[in-house]
């Protein structure tokens, strides 16, 4: 997956949110992967969903997106 099939209009798709997280080790809680994600220059959008789930310990990436799903 090429970096810019994740730019879409929203920038916080769950394929956005999974490309900032490429190469994070799971399990991993809220603070390590906002960090992580902006080591790898994850938009604005992505960033304000990171931040805005629950704070917590995720076991995948799946885990993420699907928390990420609910607080949208």
């Amino acid at each position: 997956m090429e970096h810019g099939e994740c730019d879409d209009v929203k920038g916080g798709s769950a394929k956005d949110i999974a490309y900032s997280l490429r190469g994070m080790e799971f399990p991993a809680d809220k603070p390590t992967m906002i960090e992580h994600a902006r080591q790898h220059s994850a938009n604005e959008v992505v960033m304000d969903r990171l931040r805005n789930i629950e704070d917590r310990v995720y076991d995948s990436i799946t885990d993420v997106t699907m928390q990420v799903g609910k607080a949208a």
